[in-house]
Order: C-alpha cells, then structure tokens, then sequence
C-alpha cells in the first residue's frame, strides 16, 4: 500500500484524535519514520507470539500503516513550507510594484474626478486604507471606479489598460499574500503531521507495552523494539542532535 493510500486509511483516526491529545514530534521526523518501519516490521514477524498474548493482530497493521501516513504527512508539510517560501520570495518582488500602481491611478483618478461628488467619496475611502490587505482591495476598488468613470480618465489622458492590469494584479496578489502570510495551508499540513506523528507513537507504547512482556527473556529480540534515538538522548551528550521539522 502507498503512503498516500496508509494516510487515507487512518485519516478518520488522525480528524478524531483529541487536539489535547495531539503531540509534536520529540525527535527527527525522519528518525521517528525509521523507528516506526523497524518496529512495524519486527512486529510483523513476531505477530505469532503476539497473537499468543492477546495482543489485537490489526494494530501490528495499523502500525505499518501508520508509518506511512508519518511519511505522506511530513512530504505533504515540507511541500507546503517550499511553497510558502516561493509565495513570500514572489510578494516581495510584486509589492513594490503594486504599490507603485496604486497611487499612480489613485492620482489619476482623484484628479479626473476632482468635481465628481460621488467619486470624491469612494476616493476617500480608498485613500483611508492601510496595509497590504487593504492594498490589494484598493487596486480593485480603483478599478471598478475608474472603468466607471472612463471619460472622466480619458480626459487626462489616462492609459485605461492600467485599469484592467489593477483587477489582475489584485486577484494575484490576494492568493500570494493569503499563503505568504496567513499560512493556513501549512498550519494545516503540520497539525495533520503532528496527528500522524501522535498515531504512530501511541501504537508503538501499545506494542512496546507487548513487546516488553512478550520477550521478556529475550533481550536481543527486545531491542528491535526500543528507541534508538532516545537511547542515545539518554546516554552522556556527544554532539547536537537535529531539531524536529
């Protein structure tokens, strides 16, 4: 089964898991995938005797599939961080730009409509905004504005096209800046990770829990069930571990 396909399998796991319940990666997420995969596999080998004891065969299963939705879920958060980054790298290279667009059909407009009570009106308004949101909303306003009062611009010469390239360049700008900075996308990925993550280590305590008792004379077997990493965060410090994604 694919990891896609091990992430859809748990997916109504993942949604009810608890949101207090819900734990962020204590180790490399990567570590925590080759732990899992190991441990999955021993216990996969060992079901038998774990069958012997009582332990339910479908979380041996679970395990494994589990281990994939870790991977699919950690690819998924690492492709919504890259694209979070292009978004940024792009909004801060059309910014300027936009800007710079505004207030030359804001002068434009506030000129032409100079006598035009109604205008004057909506003008004000646009000129009180502030901030990028507000920015982008302005691009649309002095378009629908000014498409409404085109002769009013063609009388001071205005370059009408610049209209049409503010309404584009607002609906650009709204989808770049939504992910370069409200992120949701990504909060998104990483809380469904964080639940992968948390699935994935509460079947290995349950197994572990098994395990510890199902060889409990045989300690070689055993180690195929213990934590690699966190024997070595245990053990005297030698050199920094990697940070959790």
């Amino acid at each position: 089964m694919s990891d896609q396909k091990d992430f859809e399998k748990l997916l109504p796991v993942l949604k009810a898991l608890n949101a207090k319940e819900v734990r962020y990666p204590d180790m490399p997420v990567d570590q925590a995938v080759k732990e899992g995969e190991i441990m999955a596999a021993a216990a996969a080998e060992d079901a038998k005797l774990f069958a012997e004891v009582g332990f339910d065969a479908a979380k041996i299963d679970d395990l494994g599939a589990a281990v994939g939705a870790l991977r699919f879920a950690q690819a998924r958060l690492i492709a919504a961080l890259g694209e979070m980054k292009e978004m940024a790298k792009q909004w801060a290279e059309e910014e300027p730009k936009a800007y710079a667009l505004r207030a030359e059909i804001l002068s434009a407009v506030a000129y032409a409509l100079r006598d035009v009570q109604d205008a004057k009106r909506a003008i004000k308004r646009i000129r009180e905004g502030a901030g990028h949101a507000d920015m982008i909303q302005d691009l649309l306003a002095l378009s629908e504005v000014g498409k409404k009062y085109s002769k009013h611009l063609q009388a001071v010469n205005f370059d009408l096209n610049l209209l049409d390239t503010a309404a584009q360049k607002a609906d650009m700008l709204g989808s770049v800046y939504a992910k370069a900075f409200v992120e949701k996308s990504t909060k998104d990925a990483k809380d469904m990770r964080d639940r992968a993550f948390t699935c994935m280590r509460n079947l290995m305590g349950e197994t572990l829990d098994a395990a510890e008792y199902v060889f409990r004379k045989n300690k070689e077997r055993l180690d195929y069930y213990y934590s690699a990493y966190r024997s070595r965060q245990n053990a005297p410090a030698t050199e920094p571990e990697t940070a959790a994604v």
